[in-house]
């Protein structure tokens, strides 16, 4: 995702879930003054609430991006901050049980000591985004989504392989069942041919394996239905991306 692309979602997210807080209310002519209780007094847009959500969103991406990478020491830092930074006192009271879970997962993440134990983390961080969206009825609007990034040489499939993950990472966060299964779909059939790697012969074999597991995650997330077991399978996915990255692959 561009950072163009990223701030414009942002900026969706903060804006749907404060207008989710808020409630909508039918128009006065509609409403028969005997039929209706007193509506209970909402809470006005909050600029500053918008700034928290869009820095939220922002390191939740950071979090999964530290993953990708194999770098331990940026997923502490991002995870630390949704456990010590976000604000998360001041947002509204019908987000605090989401807001736990996910500040636990972010925890868990923060003070894992390998990359299993951060990317099963992260996935539960992200999974805990959608699950605060569903039970607010609101969410982000994302723009459309790129192409697919086409090409079987190492940088391509590579470039495939990183979409693919922030499109089911969409999904989750929405959550949106389409974005999910766009995303699975891109890496869910594997090529004839293994991903060419430089000097692939010095390199273990189960790190090789895993350019093939790449494609049997991607086939799994596209048959789990909606909800927790995504959590799982994202993290997988992220762990095995990690580990063929810090394998040299």
């Amino acid at each position: 995702m561009t950072v163009a692309s990223k701030t414009l979602a942002t900026v969706a997210l903060a804006a749907a879930l404060i207008g989710g807080c808020k409630g909508e209310q039918a128009p006065a002519q509609d409403q028969p003054a005997a039929a209706q209780p007193a509506a209970a007094e909402q809470p006005a847009p909050n600029p500053e609430l918008a700034v928290a959500m869009t820095e939220h969103f922002a390191r939740a991406s950071a979090l999964e991006q530290a993953v990708i990478d194999g770098d331990l020491e940026a997923v502490a830092s991002h995870a630390k901050w949704l456990v010590d930074e976000l604000p998360a006192k001041q947002l509204p009271a019908t987000w605090q049980p989401s807001l736990a879970r996910m500040q636990a997962a972010a925890g868990e993440a923060a003070k894992a000591e390998d990359l299993a134990g951060a990317a099963a983390a992260t996935g539960a961080v992200i999974q805990s985004c959608g699950a605060c969206h569903l039970a607010v009825g609101a969410g982000p609007t994302f723009a459309a989504a790129t192409p697919v990034p086409e090409g079987e040489d190492s940088k391509s499939r590579m470039l495939r392989h990183q979409w693919a993950a922030e499109r089911m990472r969409e999904g989750m966060i929405g959550p949106s069942d389409e974005r999910w299964q766009l995303g699975a779909g891109a890496v869910s059939v594997a090529p004839p041919e293994p991903c060419p790697i430089e000097n692939a012969e010095i390199l273990a074999d189960d790190v090789l394996k895993l350019r093939e597991r790449i494609y049997e995650l991607g086939a799994e997330a596209a048959k789990t239905p909606a909800g927790p077991e995504r959590a799982r399978v994202y993290g997988e996915y992220l762990s095995t991306c990690a580990g063929c990255h810090t394998g040299a692959c």
